[in-house]
């Protein structure tokens, strides 16, 4: 029998008393990497899957449009304005150009949709159920009609956009000519199912919208204005210009269609990312400047702050438009 030597007998059992170690090591870190990646994922989830600004309020009550750039938050219409809170019968204003017609009625379509109507590939990704109210003030006649586009519930119905199933909802309003001479005007609201619509933080779309015969003259105008400058609370306070990040600007064209060039300070504000697929327009960003046709009627285009800068005042802001001669 050969001697035992102890040094080498025991050399296996030290190493295999090592392995354990650095197995238990690797679990370790097998461990925190997992659940590291599950905490981004649900992060990810939480957020739409990727980071964007937000361009709410900071307040408890806003006047705005779509606030955010990502599409899981695409809800919005291309009349009525977007409200985190509800309004109720005090939404901003919407002047449109109408003309009557050889029955004498006039009329207006808007539509709501949960994509870019011009990219309808551009879509919100999760659920948004809304509820479709109309109420004409200062005319008491029941002589006038709203029809909505094919598959589109009944004023009063919910409607629903599936995520990622691009859906526009168009509404027509059909009234007499007689209503204009009586200044009336149209309450119009899509109030949202906030227990069933993680695709918005929005609680409604909405605006008051005064029709107006259209005047036929030789030259347009135009003018613009912030559509939340004197906004006020809910205890009829204005709300201080501190408290927007968003800035909705109106811009107001009427007689006819007219190119308008609008302008802004690039070091303060920043143009809604969407906006060269709502207008066709020219935009050159770093000059804040953009060319754009509008219809008469009134517009609302949004900014957003640039970067961290926290500007002071409305004019800080440098929006202004203009009509091109």
């Amino acid at each position: 029998m050969q001697p035992i030597n102890e040094a080498a007998a025991n050399a296996p059992a030290k190493a295999m008393a090592k392995v354990p170690a650095a197995r238990a090591v690797r679990r370790h870190a097998k461990r925190a990497l997992v659940a590291g990646t599950l905490v981004l994922c649900l992060v990810a989830l939480a957020t739409g899957m990727r980071v964007t600004y937000s361009a709410f309020m900071a307040g408890d009550y806003l006047k705005g449009v779509v606030v955010t750039n990502d599409t899981q938050s695409l809800f919005a219409s291309d009349l009525l304005y977007s409200y985190t809170q509800d309004p109720e019968e005090n939404p901003a204003e919407q002047l449109l150009a109408v003309d009557p017609d050889a029955s004498g009625n006039c009329s207006f379509t808007f539509s709501v949709y949960n994509c870019l109507p011009a990219d309808q590939n551009v879509v919100n990704m999760k659920d948004v159920t809304y509820t479709l109210s109309v109420v004409l003030h200062n005319w008491s006649g029941d002589n006038w009609t709203i029809s909505r586009s094919e598959g589109v519930p009944e004023v009063g119905q919910p409607s629903t956009f599936l995520g990622g199933r691009a859906k526009i909802d168009t509404y027509t309003i059909t009234f007499p000519k007689q209503a204009l001479t009586e200044n009336a005007y149209f309450t119009v609201k899509a109030a949202v199912d906030v227990r069933n619509s993680p695709g918005t933080t929005l609680n409604c779309l909405a605006a008051k919208i005064i029709p107006n015969e259209r005047v036929v003259v030789q030259s347009a105008s135009v003018e613009g204005a912030f559509v939340d400058k004197d906004a006020k609370d809910m205890d009829s306070n204005v709300i201080p210009f501190s408290k927007y990040d968003a800035y909705n600007y109106r811009i107001t064209v009427t007689a006819q269609e007219a190119q308008v060039e609008l302008s802004w300070d690039p070091t303060k504000v920043d143009l809604d990312y969407f906006f060269n697929t709502r207008f066709s327009a020219v935009v050159d960003k770093r000059a804040g400047k953009a060319t754009l046709t509008l219809q008469p009627g009134g517009t609302v285009v949004n900014f957003y702050r640039h970067g961290d800068v926290v500007p002071s005042d409305w004019s800080e802001l440098g929006i202004s438009v203009k009509k091109v001669d």
